[in-house]
């Protein structure tokens, strides 16, 4: 816990420091950049109180003991959106307060586990002393989780950038998606977390016949979860997205990204388990590997970081641009229909403007007119 206290005010100071070039390179515009700016500012000191966090239910995991962390992590949920309402609202504070609210949150959960680990400490004799051994060897033994941890968030901010490239509609519907899957990740994550514990005991106590049957148990409900969590985000998506927005653009595009990551609960499920199960059976190097492997081929480091644009002229090329294409399509499918009602005035070749349908979209499809064929004439979405 002293080293993930260290390494969470190392993260914070650089967050902090950092914040504006990183939300540049991400691409943000004038409109989304301030919030951003503000959000990662005030949240950032809660990086230390998160990291200690995910130290402490680390080490009550090993204790067998999952009960105490999911009372933390109810109990903080529950503080955390009342105090995001109010600092946002009442208050004032708009997106910041939200980042203020997270990073109090993250705070009190840390003071509350570190006063749960500290009593046990005590009680079994245990020096609450950091030594340059136990920090050096929680170092070694963490450092492949924390370079799988890295390349997991880096392939998310490559989609992030990549949805950032196409408009602040399509970046608003993300975040939504974002926190609905990571809702339904938390969900499927807890019975990753008593895998994780078992398969540590098991292993511990060196009954390697009971790890097979064991496996084939949670492989069953870790599927089985991920199919009525699926089955659920499905269902719900046409309605759930309206608690977060009233724009019917950014309410289609969510709506049409939550159905397709509905499909991918089941797997999403079985690989959660698989995680955990590594994690207990300590194959962190394994996991860090295959992390790294899945980062390459998912999201190249892009030659250009300046912000994507979709327009004729310039069309985009890269795995970072294939990912806006995708992304691009989805988002101009889910809003055809409302974006074609509008029609908008579009210089001719001799320049004079006109009310005229535009040429982005064509009748009966969802798909940018600038995507299907090449454009010659030099117009711009």
């Amino acid at each position: 816990m002293w080293l993930a206290g260290g390494l969470g005010l190392l993260a914070a100071i650089l967050l902090a420091v950092f914040a504006s070039p990183l939300l540049t390179w991400l691409g943000a515009n004038e409109a989304t950049l301030p919030h951003a700016l503000g959000y990662l500012r005030a949240s950032a000191p809660g990086l230390v109180g998160m990291f200690v966090v995910l130290a402490a239910t680390g080490t009550l995991r090993g204790l067998q003991d999952t009960r105490t962390p999911l009372v933390a992590a109810s109990a903080g949920a529950a503080f955390n959106a009342v105090a995001n309402w109010v600092l946002m609202y009442p208050l004032g504070m708009g997106v910041a307060g939200s980042g203020l609210g997270t990073a109090i949150t993250q705070t009190l959960m840390a003071v509350f586990l570190g006063w749960i680990i500290v009593r046990a400490a005590r009680r079994e004799g245990v020096s609450l002393r950091p030594s340059t051994s136990g920090l050096f060897g929680a170092a070694v033994e963490g450092a492949p989780l924390l370079v799988r941890t890295l390349a997991l968030r880096v392939a998310l901010l490559a989609t992030l950038s990549a949805v950032t490239a196409i408009s602040t509609q399509a970046l608003a519907a993300h975040q939504i998606v974002w926190t609905l899957w990571t809702f339904a990740a938390y969900v499927l994550d807890a019975l990753a977390i008593a895998a994780q514990a078992l398969a540590g005991f098991t292993t511990g106590t060196g009954e390697r016949g009971a790890m097979r049957p064991l496996l084939r148990t949670l492989s069953r409900w870790g599927v089985c979860f991920g199919v009525a969590v699926g089955v659920a985000l499905a269902i719900t998506a046409p309605w759930i997205t309206r608690i977060f927005t009233t724009d019917q653009g950014v309410i289609d595009d969510a709506t049409v990204a939550i159905i397709v990551s509905a499909f991918f609960q089941p797997i999403a499920g079985y690989v959660f388990l698989l995680d955990g199960v590594l994690i207990g059976a300590g194959r962190g190097r394994y996991l860090a590997v295959a992390a790294i492997l899945n980062l390459v081929v998912y999201a190249p480091p892009p030659v250009d970081h300046r912000p994507l644009r979709l327009t004729h002229r310039a069309p985009l090329a890269g795995p970072r641009a294939r990912v806006a294409r995708l992304l691009g399509r989805l988002h101009g499918h889910a809003g055809t229909h409302q974006r074609a009602r509008r029609p908008l005035a579009v210089a001719d070749r001799r320049g004079r403007g006109r009310p005229r349908p535009h040429p982005r979209f064509r009748a009966g499809f969802g798909v940018p007119a600038g995507w299907a064929h090449a454009s010659s004439r030099g117009r711009q979405s």
